[in-house]
């Protein structure tokens, strides 16, 4: 009788662990968010929509996503707290981003991860000190709006908010240079047509999937529009 009531009491002792545990994993979680069915943009369509996110100030505030856009382009990228592929190719955008310095071209970035904590992005921004804000969007409102379902991907608006490309940075996530996505600006800041219409091979983190730069390596070759 003493060895059962033994066994009880380290049962409920560990049922008390596992609360305690279970409860703090939840708490630092982000609260369940509806992922919208949102039919994306046809290259070459208006994001007429005016957006308004919440940035990852104290406290955080509303941000209107039209009243950030760039005269000449904008460069709308999709971000989450655990993807790998945000620090691989965070020095590729920097470097980007300087060819481009004085020519109005501005950067935003979208954190689309349901999952994702404020208190964890902002401990990946404080680390990382991107050159861009970063809005939050969990609910995939823009995102699915451009046509984006993984972290580490974007979109290139013109000056006045057509969509002209969807797709990743470049094709190796681990020696990249950026040379999609700088093709396609070239293009937009010199006025001639941009080269892809549609995403070349891309990799990244697939939203609500484990984190991983491997999580879509399917080629897609990319149609041209002309140079």
């Amino acid at each position: 009788m003493r060895r059962l009531r033994d066994i009880l009491i380290a049962l409920a002792i560990l049922g008390l662990c596992a609360y305690g545990v279970t409860a703090q994993f939840s708490a630092d979680r982000a609260p369940d968010v509806e992922i919208l069915d949102i039919e994306p943009l046809a290259i070459g369509a208006l994001l007429e929509v005016d957006f308004t996110l919440r940035d990852l100030g104290t406290p955080p505030k509303p941000r209107n996503l039209m009243g950030g856009y760039g005269r000449t382009a904008t460069v709308l990228y999709s971000w989450s707290e655990p993807c790998p592929c945000i620090l691989d190719l965070e020095p590729r955008l920097r470097a980007l981003a300087a060819r481009y310095e004085g020519k109005d071209v501005r950067w935003i970035a979208l954190a689309g991860e349901p999952r994702d904590t404020l208190e964890g992005l902002r401990a990946k921004a404080s680390a990382m000190r991107p050159f861009y804000p970063v809005y939050r969007d969990p609910e995939q409102r823009v995102l699915r709006r451009l046509g984006i379902r993984h972290a580490g991907q974007f979109a290139v608006l013109d000056g006045d908010g057509h969509l002209v490309f969807r797709g990743g940075a470049d094709d190796h996530w681990e020696v990249g240079k950026a040379e999609h996505l700088q093709a396609v600006l070239d293009a937009v800041v010199t006025g001639r047509s941009v080269p892809f219409t549609t995403k070349p091979r891309r990799y990244g983190c697939e939203f609500s999937l484990p984190a991983s730069c491997l999580a879509d390596e399917a080629a897609s070759e990319p149609e041209k529009t002309g140079s």
